[in-house]
């Protein structure tokens, strides 16, 4: 009979130690899998439009299984608006990008603000660096740039400065300048070269 008890005795405590170890091992693996990170919004918007304000510029996701690398991981968000204004984007499961071997379970915050406003153009003069136009008798071609952006960036400028640039040795001559763009929301439509002429040194 006590044989028999021990047996039971040890057969409830296997069974028992089976049952913690695998909650133990359950929850370390829970643990490990689990991560949170910081990934960046990405806007596509109709040509006419650009983004004036995103508010945050980030959100922050709560998943499980493979952590994904910062280029693996981002939102995205398709603008079907056709007019400026301000406008309150939900954040789904359905436009975060990530590999299939991760599992997202959270979303913070779930909304994020946009405002739009029209993309204007202008034509803006060129302007060469102050101090060559002191001392050489210089000139561009063509003498405007094309550039556009959104409206409220696009009323505040005035001109295009050319970057600081090499004078050749031998004088008079002509340099062939490859021009971009001053800020990264304004867009330099053309040209794309200009022609500078430095025709000698002032007197």
């Amino acid at each position: 009979m006590k044989i028999k008890e021990n047996i039971y005795l040890f057969f409830i405590s296997f069974f028992i130690s089976i049952i913690i170890w695998y909650g133990i091992t359950l929850s370390n693996l829970s643990k490990e899998e689990r991560w949170e990170k910081k990934v960046p919004i990405r806007i596509e918007i109709p040509n006419k439009l650009v983004l004036k304000n995103l508010s945050p510029k980030e959100i922050k996701i709560y998943g499980k299984g493979y952590k994904p690398k910062e280029e693996e991981i981002y939102a995205f968000i398709l603008i079907e608006k056709t007019r400026e204004g301000h406008y309150k984007v939900n954040i789904s499961k359905e436009i975060i990008k990530a590999p299939s071997n991760c599992e997202i379970y959270k979303i913070e915050p779930q909304q994020v603000d946009i405002e739009l406003e029209n993309k204007v153009a202008k034509e803006v003069p060129f302007v060469l660096p102050a101090e060559l136009l002191l001392k050489y008798k210089i000139s561009i071609e063509p003498r405007y740039a094309k550039i556009s952006g959104g409206e409220s960036i696009l009323k505040n400028i005035r001109e295009f400065k050319v970057p600081a640039f090499q004078i050749p040795d031998k004088i008079p001559s002509n340099i062939l300048l490859p021009i971009s763009s001053p800020q990264k929301d304004i867009e330099l439509i053309s040209p794309s070269i200009v022609e500078i002429k430095i025709e000698g040194q002032k007197k």
